[in-house]
């Protein structure tokens, strides 16, 4: 049994009550991480470090300002190191931040400005045991 630490957001308490599609839902391995194993669509919620489900109101708009949308790009389905679940919009980004989006249409995210969002200060963080 694989024991760990998820991250879960909380944000202030004037949220309580906000429809849990107003929220996004990141599921997190960093992009700099190399595993020994490849990480797929199918195993980034098992092998995320982080998970963070967002409601308040400004965050989602500020990861999704970080989403671009691509003509064309490379996923590497074996370096899956990001999954954002955004009401019936799923994306899912490499290592290298490109992505697909509902499995068909190209996007990319900025790395650097993701990791820098998450990381913020002002977010308080609560840690709980997961397992398999």
């Amino acid at each position: 049994m694989r024991r760990g630490l998820a991250l879960i957001l909380l944000l202030p308490a004037a949220i309580v009550g906000t429809p849990a599609s107003a929220g996004v839902q990141i599921d997190y391995l960093p992009f700099s991480i190399q595993t020994y194993r490849p990480v797929t669509k199918q195993t980034i919620v098992k092998s995320a470090f982080i998970q963070l489900i967002i409601k308040h109101q400004e965050m989602p708009d500020s990861v999704r300002a970080l989403i671009k949308e691509e003509d064309h790009l490379s996923f590497d389905n074996q370096k899956v190191r990001l999954r954002i679940l955004d009401g019936q919009d799923s994306y899912f980004f490499d290592a290298n931040g490109n992505g697909v989006l509902n499995k068909r249409t190209p996007v990319s995210i900025d790395v650097h400005a993701f990791e820098n969002l998450i990381s913020q200060n002002k977010i308080a963080v609560a840690l709980s045991p997961i397992g398999d």
